[in-house]
């Protein structure tokens, strides 16, 4: 057994401020030993890095809430992270581990403490190898809370078993960018893998933390940005990220959390990030429910486009939940120039794609088109009119819609010609 290193003790501030509720989506709390002993046959012992100093850790980086993940060295006894999540005043919750002993009053009493899911560590830098089948077993009896599973993985166990990670019952979250290591470039079989599954199932997610875990040039871990980029192109919607404090098991030097956090702004160089507003996901059905349950304020039109996703709302089950927040306008450019004014944070509005391209100098951004499933597509039929004064114009117009400049245009609005 090998004793750990601690954290980096002077945290850096970071270049940038972070978005109102952000969240570190992958950190640990170990001990303090003397309340919550670590487990017998652990492969290493780390010092104790406890609530309050998680709390110091997110006062300085400038997070509100996070996800405590259960690590090995605390084994199966999951009362260091109950504890922490108790006393986060709602903002934390929790990723447990395991194994086939639990029952499912055991099951319950986790997710009535604030777990969220499970979690598998085969990093077989600690000794552990995959054991898929038990995997399977626990998956399919947590499946009605509605939890997640992550994998913590090496990159030659995610070749082997890429069919069976594509099959679980849950959805998957993979640590680390499947801790793939960045000499062997973005094509190696591994990460090619990685991204498939990212792109194909719309259940599958990837945390993009760990840059010092699969570094090979050292810090700053530059040579992890196009991996984590690469992961956000696959799937902007998918993609996590966290600290990893108190960072266990680094050989060498230890990272300053503020130095790695700043590579988050490498990973997705976007003003929206850097300015602390990032863009709502929208692209997949999940997404979708999850930023209308986000926002404090949505604004909608009356019209045709506006009424079909209130019925959306309302299919969603959401109706009643967001009644308060929603604001209806008669036409579309009300909404857009309500947004033009508005002041407020967490604020979206939906209207049609070609309506909101004439607004995109005055500060309004397309997050992108919505999922298939609920598009609602118009159709625009133009025709001479025999008789008419204006035969001039309409040719002109005619002539126009055949030209490359409006096919252009068209197609980066989402609308087919």
């Amino acid at each position: 057994m090998k004793y750990c290193q601690g954290p980096a003790p002077d945290t850096k501030k970071p270049s940038f401020a972070a978005p109102p509720k952000a969240c570190d989506a992958h950190c640990h709390v170990f001990g303090p030993a003397a309340k919550f002993p670590f487990a017998e046959g652990r492969s290493y012992t780390p010092p104790d890095s406890s609530f309050e100093s998680m709390q110091m850790l997110q006062k300085t980086l400038g997070i509100e809430r996070a996800v405590i993940v259960q690590a090995t060295c605390h084994g199966t006894e999951n009362a260091a992270t109950l504890d922490a999540i108790a006393r986060s005043d709602g903002r934390y919750r929790g990723v447990a581990i395991v194994d086939d002993s639990f029952s499912g009053d055991d099951f319950k009493r986790l997710n009535e403490g604030g777990m969220r899911g499970i979690r598998f560590s085969f990093a077989r830098h600690i000794g552990n190898a995959p054991d898929f089948a038990m995997v399977r077993r626990i998956t399919d009896r947590v499946a009605p809370l509605g939890w997640h599973v992550v994998i913590y993985m090496e990159a030659p166990d995610i070749v082997e078993n890429a069919a069976v990670l594509a099959e679980l019952p849950l959805p998957v979250v993979i640590d680390h960018m499947g801790r793939v290591k960045t000499q062997d470039g973005i094509d190696q079989d591994a990460f090619q893998l990685l991204l498939g599954l990212l792109r194909e199932r719309h259940d599958f997610w990837v945390k993009i933390c760990g840059a010092e875990r699969i570094s090979s040039g050292g810090a700053p871990y530059e040579d992890s940005v196009p991996f984590a980029q690469a992961c956000i192109q696959a799937a902007p919607d998918r993609v996590l990220w966290g600290t990893d404090w108190p960072h266990p098991n680094i050989e060498g030097t230890m990272p300053n959390d503020g130095d790695l956090m700043n590579l988050l702004a490498l990973h997705a160089p976007d003003d929206a990030v850097r300015d602390g507003m990032p863009l709502p996901a929208v692209s997949s059905m999940a997404a979708f429910e999850n930023t209308l349950l986000a926002a404090r304020s949505i604004v909608i039109t009356q019209a045709p486009s506006g009424r079909h996703l209130g019925r959306v709302i309302a299919e969603l089950g959401l109706a009643d939940g967001i009644a308060d927040r929603i604001t209806r306008y008669d036409m579309g450019y009300m909404v857009n120039d309500h947004l033009v004014a508005s002041t407020a944070d967490e604020e979206i509005g939906f209207g049609v794609a070609t309506e909101f391209s004439f607004y995109r100098d005055r500060g309004i951004t397309n997050a992108g088109p919505l999922p298939e499933e609920i598009q609602m597509a118009l159709e625009y039929q133009v025709a001479m009119v025999t008789g008419s004064d204006q035969i001039a114009a309409i040719r002109q117009l005619f002539e126009f819609l055949t030209t490359t400049e409006a096919r252009a245009g068209f197609a980066e609005t989402g609308v087919e010609n």
